[in-house]
């Protein structure tokens, strides 16, 4: 395109992140600008953290198409990384409303970790547990799966923003009703997924 046009030329190449976008510019012979679209819907803060070059915290978009899927039937959109988009007025900033207080997490796939990370940035002590030895349940499992590496991105989030943030996550720990007793938490979240009983269940690990 640029070869046939003397105006500059905006380009989104499915970009998730600032290290592509930067490789592409500097090509010279693709495009003028990088754009993001879906990518800001996963995280809002998407251009703050690449400007401040916080880009290993940057939630990456994982291309489901759920945002586009609601828009199509006139429903609002929605983002399965973020549960936030168009909601910030629904979950306003708590500040660090939970300090002092232990908050038990059964499960390390998405909503497991998200629930971490929220209640970890309000100041709680969080522990995590997952039976399996990876954080990142589902997306980690799909991001094995050829084509799907962005999948993979998630999963490393996740277990980036566990590092800086603290989060406690035991893994290859199997939850148990005395364990959690014996730690007294404030709340319990249980986020140990779902099984789909049409299927034949197969061994991640």
């Amino acid at each position: 395109i640029k070869e046939a046009v003397s105006i500059p030329v905006l380009s989104t190449n499915v970009t998730r992140t600032p290290e592509q976008m930067e490789q592409m510019l500097a090509q010279g012979d693709l495009m003028d600008f990088a754009v993001i679209t879906r990518p800001i819907m996963a995280d809002m803060d998407w251009v703050k953290k690449a400007n401040e070059g916080r880009n290993d915290e940057i939630k990456p978009c994982i291309g489901c198409m759920s945002c586009h899927q609601h828009t199509m039937f006139n429903r609002r959109a929605v983002c399965a990384v973020n549960p936030k988009m168009f909601r910030t007025a629904e979950f306003p900033d708590k500040g660090r409303d939970l300090e002092g207080k232990k908050i038990l997490i059964v499960g390390a796939g998405p909503a497991g970790m998200e629930a971490a990370i929220v209640c970890a940035q309000r100041g709680a002590e969080v522990i995590v547990y997952e039976r399996r030895s990876v954080v990142g349940g589902a997306a980690e499992l799909g991001a094995r799966i050829a084509g799907k590496d962005h999948l993979g991105m998630l999963a490393k989030y996740y277990d980036t923003m566990a590092k800086k943030l603290g989060i406690r996550v035991k893994l290859n720990t199997q939850a148990t009703a005395d364990e959690i007793v014996r730690e007294q938490p404030y709340a319990v979240f249980v986020a140990c997924g779902a099984e789909d009983k049409s299927l034949p269940q197969i061994q991640a690990d």
